[in-house]
């Protein structure tokens, strides 16, 4: 929770949201994905890709705290007492939205609302969900083109001057990226939902103990962890398995720090599978 008194310095770059107001902040998975502070070009990445996950106009989801992003979990439990929900209620949505449980006795400052803040941000919050939504209608098809577009708009970047990279930027680039952002906001949502309804049911049968090792076993046909095929394609590659250009074709935007915009990835740096 944060000093309301005090106002970040405008003439130094001071990355403290936590002194804008008396706010509940919470680094739930971003933890994860940002194990190191930020550099700015890759929080004006975060700020863009995250700019319209509004759910109470005014008030940012997001903010910078020392360098690592962290999330307001006042706005979302302002909405919730404002339209007489349980905190048993918050503590679920958020438990199926931002993947993290919230101690019972921990205080969660609230933002005063009025009619018609609270009406704007049951707005703001109905086009969040729909854009989520129509992320996961569109995420087949977003996956299937991906490849192709990038390998397409990689070759247009490099060969455009200023003036076309920024119609290309406003034109091509940002909608594309924006619609990533909604394919994955939605998928996210409604996986964890899923997730959430599951656990619960897995709960009241076995116990959470157990609930807890069946849900972390839970995966596809394979057995194998997505998440692993990098690693299993650099040991392809030392059997012979897999060529060097295979490999970063297919996994050359992955590596060490990847959410570090400012990191060259595999496919970025000529020597990287050599070391």
């Amino acid at each position: 929770m944060s000093n309301p008194q005090r106002l970040p310095n405008p003439d130094v770059i001071e990355w403290n949201d936590s002194l804008t107001g008396d706010f509940l902040w919470s680094n739930v998975n971003f933890g994860e994905a940002v194990t190191q502070t930020m550099t700015p070009l890759t929080w004006s990445v975060i700020q863009f890709t995250l700019d319209d996950w509004i759910f109470l106009p005014g008030f940012s989801m997001v903010g910078n705290i020392g360098g690592i992003p962290y999330l307001n979990i006042s706005i979302l439990a302002s909405i919730f007492h404002a339209l007489g929900r349980s905190r048993q209620d918050l503590l679920k949505a958020m438990e199926s939205t931002l993947y993290m449980r919230l101690p019972p006795e921990m205080e969660i400052p609230l933002i005063p609302l009025s009619r018609r803040a609270l009406l704007s941000g049951l707005l703001a919050s109905a086009t969040v969900q729909f854009k989520q939504w129509r992320g996961v209608q569109e995420l087949p098809s977003y996956l299937k083109a991906n490849p192709a577009w990038f390998t397409r708009m990689r070759e247009r970047v490099r060969a455009a001057d200023k003036t076309t990279l920024i119609s290309l930027w406003r034109g091509e680039i940002r909608p594309h990226v924006k619609q990533g952002v909604w394919c994955v906001h939605g998928s996210v949502a409604h996986s964890t939902d899923y997730m959430l309804r599951l656990r619960q049911a897995l709960t009241e049968w076995v116990g959470a103990d157990d609930a807890n090792l069946l849900i972390a076993n839970l995966g596809d046909r394979s057995g194998q962890l997505a998440s692993l095929d990098p690693m299993i394609g650099l040991e392809q590659v030392a059997r012979g398995e897999m060529s060097c250009e295979a490999y970063l074709e297919q996994y050359g935007h992955r590596g060490p720090h990847e959410f570090e915009v400012s990191v060259p990835r595999p496919a970025e740096n000529a020597e990287w599978l050599e070391h």
